[in-house]
């Protein structure tokens, strides 16, 4: 991965070393605290058949709101890669862990080596209703958009890595921020099993 050109403050030794460079993988985890999916090692999981990937397209209701589920597998640790959620107007997300919910319409993630066969143990569902309660992680993350008449959208992108926790549920919340329905699309990949 490229790196972002922030240069580190480091002492000159007599050889002349060049100052160490900081990337974005390690700006994230000095960031969040959290630990890191490293980048170096992505291209090595896919081929061990440990990525998992995901899209689901939706329709957002004029000043409403639409939840995408996600319930993590008691066996294997489950890390986000990047994510995208992109929208024809603007929008407002938030990602709550921990909360109740009734599961809508089930949504299939797949593995991105299409030579092994290997099942994913998180469950994705649209639509889930009766949300309630949870930790909000994130919260008032915007995709700035105009009005859909003078504007063509927006996507929020993300490479921020999480590692998420064992046997839990979570929520995504789209809201529409534009007073008019709109299509859009959210986009998930993650490595399960470590």
């Amino acid at each position: 991965m490229a790196d972002v050109g922030i240069r580190a403050q480091q002492d000159q030794t007599d050889n002349n070393e060049i100052p160490a460079r900081v990337t974005r993988t390690q700006m994230s985890a000095t960031e969040s605290g959290l630990d890191v999916v490293n980048r170096n090692e992505f291209a090595q999981k896919i081929l061990d058949g440990k990525v998992r990937a995901i899209t689901i397209p939706f329709v957002l209701a004029s000043s409403g709101d639409i939840f995408i589920s996600m319930e993590t597998g008691a066996d294997d640790t489950v890390a986000i890669g990047d994510s995208r959620i992109s929208a024809e107007a603007k929008v407002e997300i938030s990602i709550i862990e921990a909360p109740t919910y009734v599961n809508g319409t089930v949504k299939s993630a797949f593995d991105v080596n299409r030579q092994t066969d290997n099942s994913t143990g998180v469950v994705f569902t649209l639509s889930p209703t009766s949300v309630a309660g949870g930790t909000i992680l994130t919260d008032r993350t915007f995709i700035p958009a105009g009005a859909r008449s003078t504007a063509v959208g927006g996507v929020l992108e993300s490479n921020r890595s999480w590692v998420l926790a064992k046997s839990t549920k979570y929520i995504i919340k789209i809201t529409d921020l534009s007073s008019s329905s709109q299509n859009g699309s959210f986009a998930l990949s993650y490595v399960e099993g470590g």
